[in-house]
């Protein structure tokens, strides 16, 4: 074969890759000496210009090195197959092996730099070098450095020495020149190729769903939302970029038809969520004629209520809200019959909580006497928290704990529709006591002060301790203090002893402070009247102090809370009605779901038998204290309630 015409191998090689001419001239001997000759230039110049954009081979390389470089996968040095980073500032490729013997820092460069700097050469003239892409080192090439460095030592004068640099320096130029030339070329058979495999998926995405289709997926395909359309393309057996042959399409079959399921499962719930977001949405304006604000303004007592999502999804309504079948829709429009609906369902929701919560106590260890009809009347009913620090929740304002409606995950698409209409930012869901528990320690802690204020704690009601006047101080803890000054003769002259212990003006302030202090022995003691006027008054002085930080206010007009200071952004954004300090409570309430405030208040008894209350500002809660666990509800991470969610 070598020995045919010129013309004719031209023409036979130019239906050839450059990477299979030079594997045939690797064949055998004869192959070699003549592809390797200077006259078969031009056959290797036909098959490159075959590969399309493919820049010439640079001057300072032969043809069957630069396929060899741009086309042959192996590491250039211990010959490693699969190398795919090709370094064409050096004209190699390296595995990460051979890449750290034979590639350089510019600091390790040293050597050359001071032969070639005393005539003006530099390394970045004379040698090409690779940037890292991390950082902004310049590496170079180790073997053409001790080349240079050889040829360098060769010679005798600075003359030579200085035309040696200029012949390295203008093969660098020559080296950038083609350097970008390639990163051209190789940018753009990156996009063809990225472009071909896209292709090929997008063939077989088609393929896939004409198959589908003809194994009766049509009317499914007719009604997918362009999301799934989409879906199908990333999915694993339809994204590879290979042909969709009679033998792949069994092997993907059972997971395409898997997909379509899911699918048409997903389709038929979004259409039943929007069957039912339109009835929830009917309900909630039915809703909100049976409540509406300008003829029943929200109280303190409205928190003891349900919410609408609370109603939603009692039987009454649920039963007709989420009928799969042709309901009948007309008794959510009429006023006068959903009117008896609701109150009868809000009055049936009322018990229900009750017998839950009276259930919970009477599982409990607190003892409640078998005279007792009612458990949740009793001052030791309490209820704690485990979402929370709260363990002093009282009957009914149990009701109104925020964390009652802490979100959850919906049970069913039901649920989810109540979700996206009462609670779009899923900051809340209807209510429920998973996380409430019976506080047998609070109760505890609640009998010694029940019994200090001469009440029975097996029957002392919640009304009981609030008509109570009685004021208390802890002596399970107290302070002792002596002051004395010292006289000219240095004798000492005593000026004040007195014994200090906390004061509280209700139980329920006492019981607080017990709660958080369980570690003290439980000793109380009730004062006397003198000595109880003298705390009241520091108790109304406190309130000059405290009420800078304001309290926790529910609004009029929608179950939202906030703190004091920030109803007025709210009363504006939501019902358009500006309000200030001295108009905010014609526009709110205080809110049900409060902690007792903890006021520093102290009574002193001194040695001479005399006593007084002081209130140290510095150690009080200021204002109630809510479940936004003191933070403004603007920008609590944890805010239930928001401007944006009803």
């Amino acid at each position: 074969m070598p020995q045919m015409p010129l013309d004719v191998l031209i023409e036979i090689f130019a239906f050839m890759h450059p990477r299979d001419l030079l594997n045939l001239a690797r064949t055998t001997k004869p192959f070699r000496s003549f592809l390797m000759a200077k006259t078969a230039r031009k056959m290797w110049e036909a098959v490159m210009a075959r590969v399309e954009g493919l820049p010439p081979c640079p001057p300072y390389m032969s043809e069957p090195a630069y396929i060899n470089l741009l086309f042959f996968s192996h590491c250039h040095s211990c010959l490693k197959s699969n190398i795919q980073n090709i370094i064409f500032e050096f004209g190699v490729r390296y595995c990460n092996r051979c890449r750290s013997d034979l590639i350089l820092r510019m600091d390790a460069c040293a050597d050359v730099h001071f032969r070639i700097n005393p005539l003006k050469g530099s390394l970045e003239r004379c040698f090409s070098y690779e940037v890292g892409k991390s950082d902004d080192r310049k590496w170079f090439h180790k073997p053409e450095l001790e080349t240079f460095c050889k040829r360098w030592d060769s010679l005798e004068d600075d003359l030579a020495r200085k035309a040696l640099i200029e012949e390295y320096a203008a093969r660098v130029r020559l080296i950038d020149e083609a350097v970008g030339a390639y990163l051209d070329w190789k940018s753009g058979e990156k996009a063809r190729r990225a472009a071909e495999l896209e292709e090929i998926r997008a063939t077989r995405v088609r393929s896939i769903r004409d198959r589908l289709r003809q194994e009766g997926w049509g009317e499914e395909f007719d009604k997918m939302s362009p999301n799934w359309q989409s879906y199908l393309e990333l999915e694993n057996f339809s994204a590879k970029p290979e042909p969709l042959t009679d033998r792949r399409w069994q092997n993907i079959r059972q997971d395409a038809v898997s997909f379509m399921e899911r699918a048409k499962s997903d389709r038929l719930a979004q259409e039943r969520k929007l069957v039912l977001l339109d009835r929830l949405s009917k309900f909630s304006k039915a809703y909100e004629e049976f409540r509406s604000p300008m003829a029943v303004l929200r109280d303190a007592k409205s928190d003891l209520d349900p919410l609408p999502m609370d109603l939603a999804m009692m039987s009454e309504f649920k039963d007709i809200l989420n009928d799969v079948g042709g309901a009948d829709m007309s008794v959510l429009e009429d006023r006068e019959q959903m009117r008896p609906m609701f109150e009868s369902a809000t009055a049936r929701w009322r018990q229900e909580r009750r017998e839950e919560l009276t259930a919970k106590i009477r599982a409990s260890n607190i003892l409640v006497p078998p005279d007792i009809a009612d458990p949740l009347t009793l001052a030791i009913s309490l209820f704690g928290c485990k979402a929370c620090s709260r363990r002093d929740l009282q009957y009914p304002a149990v009701l109104t704990h925020l964390c009652n409606r802490r979100y959850d995950l919906p049970a069913d698409d039901y649920e989810v529709a109540v979700q996206c209409v009462w609670s779009p930012n899923n900051l809340r869901t209807s209510w429920r006591s998973k996380y409430l528990f019976a506080s047998v320690d609070a109760a505890s802690h609640l009998r010694p002060i029940l019994q200090a204020c001469g009440l029975d704690p097996d029957h002392a009601t919640h009304r009981d301790v609030d008509q109570s006047k009685a004021v208390l101080i802890f002596t399970g803890s107290a302070s002792w203090s002596r002051g004395s000054k010292i006289n000219a003769d240095g004798t000492p002259t005593l000026i004040e002893s007195y014994i200090k212990h906390e004061a509280f003006v209700d139980c329920w302030r006492a019981l607080s402070y017990r709660l958080r202090h369980p570690q003290l022995p439980s000793r109380w003691e009730r004062v006397s009247d003198n000595e109880a006027k003298k705390i009241q008054d520091k108790e109304w002085e406190s309130y000059a102090w405290v009420d800078m930080y304001k309290t926790t206010l529910g609004c009029k007009y929608c179950p939202f809370a906030i703190r004091e200071e920030h109803m007025p952004r709210h009363l504006k954004k939501r019902h358009d009605i500006d309000a200030d300090e001295g108009t905010i409570y014609d526009h709110s309430y205080q809110h049900e779901d409060a902690a007792p405030e903890y006021k520093s208040i102290y009574l002193k008894r001194h040695d001479n038998g005399t006593s007084e209350a002081y209130f140290n500002k510095f150690e009080s809660d200021f204002g109630l204290f809510s479940l936004f666990m003191g933070a403004d509800g603007d920008s609590d991470a944890a805010e239930w309630d928001s401007d944006m969610d009803f």
